[in-house]
């Protein structure tokens, strides 16, 4: 799988999965999304574990402004982070 390059969304904190899976963290849904468990922060380069479901966008593609959900740990997953990184992992 390429990699592909997203930034993380501000101000989704609030927002919550879903129905039916409204009881899910972002992480857990996306476990249940893509069959794939997440174990590492999927941010190339970083070995911390995946704590969240983070909200990002993608950078290489100007017709794809949907929204998606990736693991990533808690220093990754920062909507203080206006940085354009890459992850490897389905989205």
């Amino acid at each position: 799988m390429a990699n592909i390059k997203v930034k993380n969304v501000p101000g989704t904190a609030g927002e919550t999965p879903p129905y039916p899976y409204q009881d899910y963290s972002w992480l857990k849904y996306w476990e249940k999304m893509t069959g794939d468990t997440a174990t590492f922060c999927a941010r190339c380069g970083c070995l911390n574990l995946a704590k969240h479901g983070g909200h990002v966008q993608r950078c290489d593609n100007f017709f794809d402004s949907k929204i998606y959900i990736v693991p990533l740990c808690e220093e990754c997953n920062n909507p203080n982070n206006k940085d354009v990184f890459e992850v490897d992992c389905k989205l």
